[in-house]
């Protein structure tokens, strides 16, 4: 008989709720607030989808696969992949929300136009170059923290997390 790790399954679920949830509340404030978002708050988002999908992945092979060590090691390092791929991004994108307005990027184009014109690889190197609106603050979550903070926490409550899931795995 399979024993599940009640706790290791809260944690899994845990994860797949804060990546789609965040999504979710983007797509709100997107749809809702009527807030557009900037090239990197849309990869910011594809990360995020990611993360969730390999935590819904994790949680599947949990609850109706064999557990192993080999499949533990690698849903964790998908994960943390993503995780510090989001670190970074949204690291940076903090960082260029903080720049004085004369060392700001000019606004560019939209991604939706970048993805018409050019190829794939030229439209990542634009987006992650940064434009004006990728610096623009628009809203605050109480008055305090910009969107792009807001995913610097989230990945740092997720990193926790990932670190909650190595311990309770070691100590298994």
């Amino acid at each position: 008989m399979k024993i599940i790790n009640t706790k290791f399954l809260l944690c899994l679920l845990l994860g797949l709720l804060l990546s789609w949830g965040a999504v979710g509340i983007a797509l709100f404030l997107q749809f809702y607030a009527e807030l557009n978002p900037c090239p990197l708050c849309i990869f910011n988002r594809m990360i995020l989808i990611g993360i969730g999908g390999i935590y819904f992945s994790w949680l599947l092979q949990q609850l109706f696969i064999k557990n192993t060590e080999k499949g533990f090691n690698i849903f964790f390092s998908l994960v943390s992949l993503g995780i510090l791929s989001g670190l970074a991004l949204s690291g940076y994108h903090s960082w260029l929300m903080h720049l004085p307005p004369e060392k700001l990027p000019s606004c560019g184009p939209d991604l939706s136009y970048l993805l018409e014109t050019l190829p794939l690889h030229e439209v990542l190197l634009e987006a992650f170059k940064g434009s004006g609106s990728c610096a623009q603050d628009k809203w605050r979550f109480l008055g305090l923290f910009n969107i792009a903070q807001l995913a610097l926490g989230l990945y740092a409550v997720l990193t926790a997390l990932q670190i909650y899931l190595f311990q309770s795995k070691k100590n298994d």
